[in-house]
């Protein structure tokens, strides 16, 4: 029995065409995703398990937004890129090489 009323419904699984990523890949590491243990009866099973499990202790731990979050921020509010912002800093690393 779930006991969290009004709040199974965020365990659905999504098809392809209901799921909007804003053309983005899915972020294990994003500020909104649940941990794994999340809402969870028996303490000792997880709720969620990552279909790649070298992210199943890593989700629902981030304390900051990540590049994948600020990427659809500016995705839905139709922004460019801020100047200095984590998201240029991240792909100006991976420009260099660094």
């Amino acid at each position: 029995m779930f006991e969290y009323p009004g709040k199974l419904h965020n365990y659905d699984k999504l098809t392809e065409s209901e799921n909007d990523n804003l053309g983005t890949c899915y972020d294990h590491l994003s500020v909104m995703h649940y941990g794994p243990m999340g809402f969870n009866i028996d303490p000792s099973k997880p709720t969620l398990y990552t279909c790649d499990p070298t992210y199943q202790n890593r989700i629902g731990r981030a304390e900051k937004t990540s590049p994948v979050d600020i990427e659809r921020i500016q995705v839905l509010y139709g922004c460019s890129q801020p100047v200095g912002s984590t998201y240029m800093f991240f792909n100006a690393l991976i420009s260099s090489g660094e």
